[in-house]
């Protein structure tokens, strides 16, 4: 059995009675995350954007293991169809206890090359969601007085990437805007914290090959890429009681890559 495969995980939670949303969740972190709350007993609304059979299989192994899924299409990034995918959660389950917010994309470009149109797509779709999301979803916690939102980052929004710096500084904005909702909501019992994956495998990541990808991982001590399950776990951890006193957190997942 190879470390870190998703075979290696027999671990769960108990979300017994929780209601979780995740964003972006038709594949790679974050429909292992869903799957992952799904299997702990939580019922999950899997949003998507884009590849709407994934995230129907996502479902389907979330039922298939015994838990509760629905599949929700919205552009997070659009306030109209924000407001859709809480009133639809709001029509399933009446409550809402966790957030991850996952859903995000990359359009890179040299600095000086970058659109003002490709960089306001960038930063829509890369933190204006994360706030409309969250937003929407504060407004449920606080009126329960119960939340616990996770937000994933990027470790390019910690030390820059050449050809990303839209993504870059989108990312690095998620990051500040769970610190000060962390100040603002941990007296009402909602805490907040972000997950900054380094390289993990993902359709992101795939287009990696040959000397660059050698280059890569010799700067990685464990000398491998993350698998998703590997970001998964914490981000559901994040979510427990076991994890009460992490509020405003961020937290790095890359194997050593980034020491921090």
């Amino acid at each position: 059995m190879t470390t870190g495969t998703r075979e290696s995980f027999g671990i769960t939670f108990d979300f017994q009675g929780r209601v979780a949303l995740v964003t972006g969740a038709s594949r790679g972190i974050g429909a292992r995350v869903a799957e992952l709350l799904g299997r702990s007993n939580a019922r999950v609304l899997i949003n998507y954007f884009e590849h709407g059979e994934q995230a129907e299989q996502v479902a389907a192994a979330i039922r298939q293991a015994g838990g509760e899924a629905r599949v929700f299409h919205a552009d997070v990034s659009e306030p109209v169809e924000v407001a859709a995918l809480f009133a639809h959660l709001q029509e399933l389950w009446g409550e809402m206890h966790f957030l991850v917010n996952n859903a995000g994309a990359r359009f890179d470009a040299i600095t000086h090359s970058i659109t003002d149109e490709k960089w306001e797509q960038c930063q829509r779709v890369n933190l204006r969601s994360v706030f409309l999301v969250t937003r929407e979803a504060l407004k449920m916690m606080t009126s329960s007085r119960f939340g616990r939102i996770v937000s994933v980052s990027s470790i390019a929004g910690t030390i820059g990437s050449f050809g990303q710096s839209n993504y870059a500084a989108a990312k690095a904005g998620i990051s500040a805007l769970m610190k000060s909702i962390a100040l603002e909501y941990g007296p009402k019992n909602i805490r907040a914290n972000t997950v900054i994956p380094g390289i993990i495998e993902t359709d992101m990541t795939a287009d990696m090959k040959g000397d660059f990808k050698e280059s890569v991982l010799a700067q990685i001590p464990l000398r491998r890429f993350g698998h998703p399950e590997e970001v998964a776990y914490p981000i559901c951890f994040l979510l427990t009681e076991a994890a009460s006193y992490i509020n405003g957190a961020t937290i790095h997942i890359n194997g050593g890559g980034l020491r921090l």
